[in-house]
């Protein structure tokens, strides 16, 4: 069996509309991207959808998928070596304080990125996107993965036997800028979250899933990794 016979056997939920794979293509997104503009608007539009929300915040790398032509996820990334976590608003403290003291070991800045501005307009889109950002980050010198996730997300992670830790319930009272253009997602109780990455991935990489995305994708994330590569080292 090829691998997209083998991935079109698989139960629809796992991937929804986006198995025809054959032509589904990832692009990196930076602030100066032309169609930058095009991938906020994306972001904007599934947060109103979703939450009634009239978001103005968009981390400054994103991650968009598109199946058969039609834009149909994105996610965002924001170094956190390179500027505050949108995420530490909610934290007593900066994010690798928090992680050291609970973890009881030192986690230097630089090891945690910041995922974010998370949406898909189709089914399974979303978890697609999810393992090719693992893939990405295993070949990062990010060892820790930092988000705010509500119920939703955190299903989605459990897809891929994902356990991250609990560090604090997202406060929306804690926003310095736009706490009321938010609409309904706070009140699906969002919490912030972190996780060891590189555990938490060799666990997915055991599902069959996961693999034959990951092979599928292997030419595009390998692309993508170099441009993130590029990006890491222009912050340095």
């Amino acid at each position: 069996m090829t691998q997209f016979a083998a991935l079109n056997a698989l139960p629809r939920p796992f991937f929804g509309d986006c198995l025809a794979l054959q032509s589904s293509k990832l692009t990196l997104h930076t602030r100066h991207s032309a169609d930058r503009a095009e991938i906020e608007q994306f972001i904007q539009q599934q947060f109103r959808q979703h939450h009634q929300a009239d978001i103005n915040f968009f981390m400054p790398v994103l991650l968009s998928l598109h199946c058969a032509g039609q834009l149909t996820a994105v996610v965002g990334l924001t170094a956190a070596a390179t500027q505050p976590l949108f995420l530490e608003q909610y934290l007593p403290a900066p994010i690798e304080q928090v992680l050291s003291a609970q973890q009881h070991i030192e986690v230097p800045r630089q090891h945690i990125l910041e995922v974010g501005n998370l949406v898909a307009s189709r089914s399974g889109s979303s978890l697609l996107l999810m393992v090719v950002l693992s893939e990405l980050i295993i070949a990062s010198p990010y060892q820790w993965i930092a988000f705010t996730a509500t119920s939703e997300v955190q299903s989605l992670l459990s897809k891929l036997h994902y356990q991250p830790l609990a560090l604090a319930p997202a406060d929306v009272s804690k926003l310095a800028d736009n706490p009321t253009g938010w609409g309904r997602y706070y009140q699906k109780q969002p919490t912030v979250m972190a996780g060891h990455a590189l555990p938490a991935i060799a666990s997915a990489q055991q599902l069959t899933r996961y693999q034959l995305i990951k092979r599928l994708f292997s030419e595009q994330i390998t692309q993508i990794s170099t441009e993130l590569n590029l990006l890491e080292h222009s912050y340095a």
